[in-house]
């Protein structure tokens, strides 16, 4: 956008990415290009397509506009998936629904002289408010109805117990109110200091908030609480100085400064969800995910990826500068420019923890015993199965109970929660446009790319497995954490040709061939930073509620058995320390791995325990 990069380097994608309206406004555009391919060398960083922007400018005489966009889905038809459900004498059925979705977009320009011939202003505004409440919904409804009364009944819960937690998830379905709201201006001056100089600033800032926006589904199969909050800020400043050197030489140097601020964070917990989690929104409810038939069918509780209170800050600054030279029927044109972005992460998965259940009658126990109305000893609805006269572990038990029915694994992400880093691109071009004849001009190009990455910051230096080789790698992870790659071999050749058929301008032929760098995004470089295995990057703890290990009195490897986990998470408590550490396990477990590796004659496996006593 005049002159600036208008992208985001995390994700590569336009700043403020795709979730935003758009980021600049329509009515601020006085033209606009679209390079596919065979593009100038004087555009790079691109291996796809470049699209320019210029903006409105001021002129000696006043002008403007306004606008007004409406949009109302009261005049369309419903979602053909919007259902909500409704339990009728216990037994949950379906009902239309069809939430609103009101988009209005307003807003106008204003340019004109400050100096005439000398000093112009321009300014836009341009607003957009969107109330498109969200459906959350179980997706499929006959979920609720898949309680066994006679199995839960066995395990010592009530009808009317089974009745209020299937209530309680019904009450999690429904409609959630949900904004997506924007402001942008634009304000933008033109000097022109003397025949020769002309100097242009411009200033661009959005604001997109949307709360409960980061599902924008018509539908979401999440708790009403459990869309996630979405905040975009966003500041660019372009500087411009165009200055006419000779009759056939321009130059043209450009500054730029931008900020893309991007932050999500969780949503109150609904009454009746569990406050067992602590992230930097508060108490928080960790993420349960329910399944049915093999496939998860609800969740609620905060999201896997949030807390992301920097995601990313991003921060870059441009030195640019294009020197344009006429020479018979030559066009020359060259230079190059500078890019330092620093992008500033801060966002652990997993934060608050994350269970999950793969039937609706665990977590019907499970929920219960967390609310205190029915006793730890309470059988899972899940059962153990062993092979007849094989023996258990010393100090293990056989039978599931409350609080520990989940299937699968815990999870709970620890450690760093962000990461800060820069990275320089340094890109230089030439180009010759030659008029060949009147019908035909050739283009030829020459382009080199060099992309700088940030030195590793947390390479695995474990002994234990460091300098084990990578398969089909051929480094070990010490050398492949502690070293980024530096591609300095990025030449590009462009050349390209355009041909007017019938020589009066109304039919051409054009091709070209040419070689185009894209960037390692930088979302990518920070997963290569954090993620190395190292205590000072990030990493996950997954417990499972059910171990399986060799039977005591085995006489063939395959004879195992399974037993409960005794140092699994009791739902829904999770780990509130930071970086997990030894002596955050709890002593009465330890003592229990002890037991068994003491009393085993399978000692391997069973010394795995210890190791989880420790972690979990």
């Amino acid at each position: 956008m005049d002159g600036g990069d208008n992208n985001q380097a995390f994700f590569s994608e336009e700043r403020g990415r795709t979730r935003i309206n758009y980021s600049i406004s329509q009515s601020a555009v006085r033209e606009f290009q679209v390079n596919g391919s065979n593009y100038s060398a004087e555009y790079g960083r691109a291996a796809g397509g470049v699209v320019n922007t210029v903006t409105k400018s001021g002129t000696n005489d006043f002008h403007g506009d306004l606008f007004y966009y409406n949009r109302n889905n009261r005049n369309g038809a419903r979602n053909p998936l919007a259902f909500r459900s409704v339990i009728e004498n216990g037994v949950a059925n379906l009902a239309a629904a069809k939430p609103i979705d009101l988009r209005e977009q307003f807003g106008g320009t204003l340019g004109g002289p400050i100096v005439k011939n000398r000093l112009f202003f321009f300014f836009s505004y341009d607003q957009q408010k969107r109330n498109f409440p969200g459906l959350a919904a179980i997706r499929d409804p006959s979920y609720l109805n898949s309680a066994n009364a006679t199995l839960l009944t066995s395990r010592g819960v009530t009808a009317a117990q089974t009745a209020s937690t299937i209530q309680f998830l019904n009450g999690l379905t429904g409609e959630t109110p949900r904004r997506g709201d924007q402001k942008l201006f634009l304000p933008k001056i033109d000097w022109q200091i003397n025949n020769n100089n002309l100097f242009t600033a411009t200033y661009n800032r959005l604001r997109f908030n949307s709360p409960a926006g980061v599902q924008t589904q018509a539908v979401n199969f999440l708790g009403r609480n459990s869309f996630g909050n979405d905040f975009v800020n966003v500041d660019t400043t372009n500087l411009r100085l165009q200055s006419t050197i000779s009759a056939t030489t321009l130059n043209e140097a450009r500054f730029q400064y931008s900020r893309d601020l991007e932050f999500q964070n969780s949503q109150a917990p609904s009454a009746g969800e569990p406050t067992t989690a602590l992230t930097s929104q508060g108490q928080r409810s960790p993420n349960v995910g329910l399944s049915f038939g093999g496939n998860t069918t609800f969740a609620f509780g905060t999201p896997t990826f949030l807390e992301r209170g920097k995601f990313p800050d991003e921060r870059r600054i441009q030195f640019a500068d294009t020197v344009t030279m006429s020479r018979g029927r030559h066009t020359f044109k060259f230079g190059g420019d500078i890019n330092r972005v620093s992008d500033d992460l801060e966002n652990l998965r997993f934060q608050a923890g994350a269970f999950s259940y793969a039937n609706i009658n665990d977590f019907i126990i499970d929920n219960l015993f967390a609310q205190g109305a029915i006793p730890a000893t309470t059988q899972c609805a899940s059962t153990i199965s062993n092979t007849a006269g094989r023996t258990l572990p010393a100090g293990f038990s056989a039978t599931r109970t409350a609080g520990r029915c989940y299937s699968g694994n815990f999870s709970q992400g620890f450690g760093n929660p962000g990461i800060k880093f820069n990275t320089f691109d340094y890109n230089f071009f030439a180009q010759d446009d030659f008029r060949v004849t009147p019908r035909l001009t050739v283009n030829l190009g020459f382009r080199y790319e060099y992309e700088k990455l940030p030195k590793a910051t947390f390479a695995n230096t474990d002994t234990g497995y460091s300098n084990a080789l990578i398969p089909n790698v051929g480094r070990t992870f010490a050398e492949a954490t502690s070293t980024l790659p530096a591609d300095k071999n990025n030449f590009g050749p462009r050349i390209g040709f355009a041909y007017d058929l019938t020589g009066d301008g109304k039919t051409s032929v054009r091709g070209g061939y040419g070689i185009y760098y894209g960037r390692i995004i930088n979302s990518t470089i920070a997963n290569a930073l954090l993620n190395t295995g190292s205590a000072g990057g990030q990493f996950q703890i997954n417990s499972a509620s059910v171990l399986t290990f060799p039977a005591a009195n085995a006489t063939a490897s395959n004879q195992t058995v399974q037993v409960q986990n005794p140092c699994a998470p009791i739902f829904p408590n999770v780990q509130t320390t930071p970086i997990l550490t030894p002596t955050a396990s709890n002593p009465a477990c330890l003592s229990g791995s002890l037991n068994v590796l003491a009393g085993s004659t399978a000692t391997t496996p069973l010394g795995n325990v210890k190791t989880d006593a420790e972690l979990i």
